[in-house]
């Protein structure tokens, strides 16, 4: 291209460009197909300014129209509004031309200081780069002054690796950790941040590799060209490799020479090194001990554990909402009101995924509250509690337990006004009480459920079970009114009738107690409610301690005695002593000078999940106490972590009467035993819970006479009583719709089944209400009987074992209507193996000689499940994430039983089609620390094989049958050891 052509051409460009992002001399250069130095001789030569100086002008009055918006803006806010106008500034530039505006913003600024003029001298001092981590002055500041000192560090920094749960923002603080290089000069202005997330490649190693470290042409099929890695584009700059653990040790072998030598090889290259400067920074979610190579770690000298947002301030995680709401205003151009139970609910609910899983509820959440504002000139939004998931409702169950630190933290509703200001604000004085008006605008939000005929009860019970308590504006409210909202609640269980009687025997205690406490209404009305069913039940009332509490408290049996003549009026039955001396054991127990000196029973609730607490939740508030304590485990967390939690309770509350432990399954069955060895305490478990239970216990742990003993004997001999015995007639089916607080809700889910779902003329469907069945559990076990229960559909699960349960959320949603079939094609096909009694379902449906390995020379746990796992997976007997999730509840508690058994399995969703993978080795491999086994068992099975699962667990505890399994030599030698089970 001649001269004049080139000069009119780079005119041209420079006309046409954009004026908030002029074109550089290397990207003139590019266009035009010559060199940088010549493109900028002839901008020299032509007068024109470099790209910086032609919208110099342009970007300071941009940035002085933000500081007069707003007068304390960061330079990461400046940065973020300028980049969101268009303009493409790193903070660097920014806090440069800030620095040349100053004299300006001051002669602006009469009232009010701008932050800038009081600008670092030092570089360490910097903060503008983690100003955007909420937590920097609090509870991240030691992470950050650890981050801080790794960029710092002479010549090129510390490479570093952030670890901590999923959604801790890991990947936020490496953001930050460049942006503090760039600012404190340690690292150049234009230096590249590279990121690259090894699971993405994760199951292709070699692609993993190639995208990392490039390739050479022909270094495998489809390499037909030279390629650059990625850490030749990080050259000079930081490189970010999120989830490390992913990274195979091939690859993390290349990398600790590339750390120690600052050169590595494309892929397919033999001779030639190349050399490269970068700061690697690494992150990931696994325990770095056992997923890194030793080799590997050492050269990592940095690290920094990032906090689970469990572990923060309540005022952090405020902020955090905050600002996610913030956001979401800015995007929607909408003004937000958000209800402060919203707010509370968003502080105490526990999210999974950590701070990404508060985003991420909070984004749904305003998608929901936005459609209101579809065709409203007003864009003005309110977000109440009926719009977030029923997930970050359960938070206020927590709600009385902090409720002091909530008071503090959130004084109103949050009102994000506009996109530059959020403020607190009363809007409502009045405390949240499930009105009809709130009921109108869930009715109006979920429009099209209206449309599909789903009556409007179901989305109310929906959103008001999931609750489990209301909400009170202020201590002072909860104190005016917690008497009259917890008596309505009663109502609904008891009856109205029974809650009035109450209230006048309350009244007769009164004229001779003064100091009685408002317990003893919620215990005596539960208590008088059973003892009226069995009275008019013709069913007998034993009190054996009836002649000691005559002697020992004549008063308090004098006065129950009058109390109980008034019960015995109005409701047409005769109490007799046994039954007076109970009430006097509940008048001596709320005493409040007796209550203070007085020892109860403990009770502590544990599970899996999240259930223990709901079910304390409910025990404790329906009984006016604060009773019965929590401990639940989830997923992700050690066994030893849970013991060391429920040990602090159990030193809280444990005294001489003993402890009462109530667990659901698995592993936390033993923490009673080990607990009560370690702190001298008594203790009982019982190894069944559900919330009647619950409530039982704590109302016989409340007596003053409780005994640990006597209370376990009790609950255990109720639960015998009616527990299930074999299926009579498989050929009568029920699927049983539930309700908490009455059977409307339950009918309507009983309508939509029947016109959703495929019934036959064998299957029934009933409705039941929670409240007025007091027991559902025994119920329902005493109906599989004689029938076959194929699930339990409701607004509230009764956590009975091997009965699936489906949400009604589900079932409006459509998912759960396919998933009730299913358990009916299942419950079919199970129906008709067992017709034929000669049809052993364990050794003819549930093992395959495909996916049975015999004899294996396998050498560890890891090979033997991945070798497993990977085969049920390509036979289509199990999902993708099957595998993660018995690596899931291997970390949890490894599946060992004696004998050298490991049965690990996985959650039942993950299940195509049921199946046993069975593995013998010729010999033990370790499967914890301390046991070796040589007999493993891929259990993939869902809740309608537990008799089959029976079977392989009473194999398995049979020396003779398993001795005879690690024997076999062919898989027909061992089919026949299983049919003779």
């Amino acid at each position: 291209m001649k001269k004049d052509k080139i000069v009119q051409e780079l005119k041209k460009i420079i006309k046409n460009e954009d004026q908030k992002n002029p074109y550089t001399d290397i990207e003139i250069a590019k266009k035009l197909n010559i060199s940088r130095s010549d493109v900028s001789m002839i901008r020299c030569n032509l007068k024109i300014k470099d790209s910086r100086e032609r919208r110099k002008n342009l970007l300071i009055n941009e940035i002085q129209k933000i500081l007069k918006e707003e007068k304390a803006a960061s330079v990461r806010r400046v940065t973020a509004i300028l980049n969101e106008k268009g303009y493409k500034i790193s903070r660097n530039l920014v806090f440069k031309f800030l620095k040349e505006i100053e004299p300006s913003i001051k002669d602006n600024s009469s009232h009010e200081m701008n932050k800038f003029n009081e600008i670092p001298t030092k570089v360490e001092d910097i903060p503008y780069a983690f100003d955007s981590l909420i937590g920097s002055k609090g509870s991240l500041k030691p992470q950050i002054e650890l981050a801080k000192a790794a960029i710092l560090y002479p010549k090129n920094g510390l490479h570093t690796l952030i670890y901590g749960p999923t959604g801790v923002g890991k990947s936020e603080m490496a953001e930050c950790m460049y942006g503090f290089a760039i600012e404190s000069n340690t690292k150049k202005q234009d230096a590249p941040f590279i990121v690259f997330n090894c699971a993405d490649y994760a199951d292709n190693p070699q692609l993993l590799l190639s995208q990392l470290f490039g390739y050479k042409k022909g270094a495998f099929t489809g390499a037909t060209d030279d390629k650059a890695g990625l850490v030749e584009k990080a050259n000079d700059g930081i490189l970010f490799l999120d989830e490390i653990h992913r990274l195979p040790p091939e690859g993390q072998e290349i990398f600790f020479h590339l750390i120690d030598k600052g050169r590595f090889r494309r892929l397919g290259e033999t001779e030639n090194y190349r050399q490269v400067n970068i700061l690697l920074i690494a992150a990931t979610t696994e325990n770095i001990e056992s997923n890194l190579l030793a080799t590997f770690k050492r050269r990592i000298p940095m690290i920094i554990e990032l906090p689970a947002l469990s572990h923060r301030p309540f005022i952090e995680r405020y902020k955090i909402i905050k600002n996610f709401f913030k956001q979401e205003a800015i995007r929607m151009n909408a003004n937000i009101v958000v209800s402060q139970n919203v707010v509370k609910a968003l502080i105490l609910y526990e999210p999974i995924g950590n701070i990404g899983q508060i985003r991420s509820d909070i984004q749904v959440t305003c998608a929901r509250s936005f459609l209101k504002l579809m065709g409203k000139e007003n864009k003005s939004m309110k977000i109440d509690i009926t719009e977030l998931p029923n997930s970050v409702v359960k938070g206020l169950l927590k709600l009385n337990s902090y409720r002091n630190e909530m008071n503090k933290i959130v004084k109103g509703d949050l009102e994000v006004i506009d996109s530059n200001k959020v403020i607190i604000q009363n809007l409502d004085d009045t405390p949240y009480l499930l009105s009809k008006e709130i009921y109108k605008e869930i009715e109006s939000k979920y429009k099209v459920l209206k449309f599909q005929g789903i009556d409007e009860e179901i989305i109310n019970r929906i959103i008001e079970n999931e609750l489990e308590t209301k909400i009170y504006k202020s201590v002072n409210t909860i104190r005016k009114n917690k008497y009259k909202l917890v008596k309505n609640d009663l109502e609904k269980i008891v009856g109205s009738k029974i809650v009035h009687i109450v209230e006048k025997m309350i009244d007769i205690a009164k004229e001779y107690h003064k100091d009685l406490d408002n317990s003893l209404f919620y215990c005596l009305a539960t208590h008088l409610a059973a003892s009226y069913e069995r009275l008019i039940q013709n069913k007998p009332i034993n009190n054996p301690k009836l002649e000691k509490i005559k002697t020992q408290y004549p008063k308090e049996f004098s006065i129950a005695k009058e109390m109980s003549e008034l019960a015995s009026y109005s409701l047409k039955v005769n109490f007799p002593e046994d039954e007076i001396a109970f009430i006097a054991m509940y008048l001596k127990s709320c005493a409040r000078k007796d209550l203070l000196l007085q020892k109860h029973v403990g009770v502590i609730v544990l599970s899996h999940g999240r259930v223990a607490e709901g079910m304390a939740t409910v025990a404790n508030r329906l009984l006016g106490v604060n009773h019965a304590k929590a401990v639940e485990m989830s997923l992700d967390e050690s066994p030893s972590v849970a013991l060391k939690n429920t040990k602090q309770i159990a030193k809280e509350i444990g005294n001489e009467k003993g402890i009462l432990f109530l667990v659901d399954m698995g592993s936390l069955t033993g923490f009673g035993e080990i607990i009560g060895k370690e702190l001298s305490i008594k203790t009982r478990t019982i190894n069944r819970v559900d919330t009647m239970m619950v409530i039982e216990a704590v109302r016989k742990a409340m007596m003053p006479d409780s005994n640990l003993d006597e209370m376990a004997d009790s609950l255990q001999s109720d639960d015998k009583r009616i527990s299930p015995k074999e299926i009579i007639n498989e050929d009568k089916k029920v699927i049983i719709c539930v309700c908490l607080t009455g059977e409307g809700t339950a009918k309507a889910l009983e309508n939509v089944i029947s016109e959703r779902v495929k019934l036959d003329n064998k299957i029934e469907v009933m409705t039941m209400s929670v409240l007025e069945n007091h027991n559902i559990s025994a119920i329902v076990k005493k109906m599989s009987q004689e029938k076959k229960v194929i699930a339990i559909v409701g607004t509230i699960n009764p956590q009975i074992p091997f009965i699936p349960f489906i949400d009604a959320s589900e079932i409006i949603e459509g998912t759960g209507v396919e998933k009730l079939d299913n358990y009916i094609n299942l419950s079919n096909n199970m129906f008709n193996k067992k017709i034929n009694k000669k049809v052993n379902i364990l050794a003819n449906e549930l093992i395959d000689e495909k996916t049975t390995i015999l004899k294996s020379d396998i050498r560890s746990k890891k090979e033997a499940i991945e070798k497993m796992t990977n085969l049920l997976y390509e036979l289509g007997y199990v999902k993708e994430k099957f595998k993660d999730s018995v690596y899931k509840r291997e970390d949890m508690l490894p599946t060992l039983f004696k004998g050298g058994v490991a049965l690990p399995h996985a959650n039942p969703k993950y299940v195509n089609k049921p199946i046993i993978g069975i593995l013998t080795l010729e010999k033990p491999i370790l499967w914890d620390a301390n046991n070796e086994v040589d007999c493993i068992f891929v259990v993939a099975i869902n809740e309608y094989y537990k008799d089959e699962f029976r079977k392989l667990y009473k194999m398995i505890n049979d020396p003779y049958f398993l001795n005879k399994i690690k024997e076999s030599r062919s898989f027909d030698e061992l089919r026949e050891v299983i049919r003779n089970v």
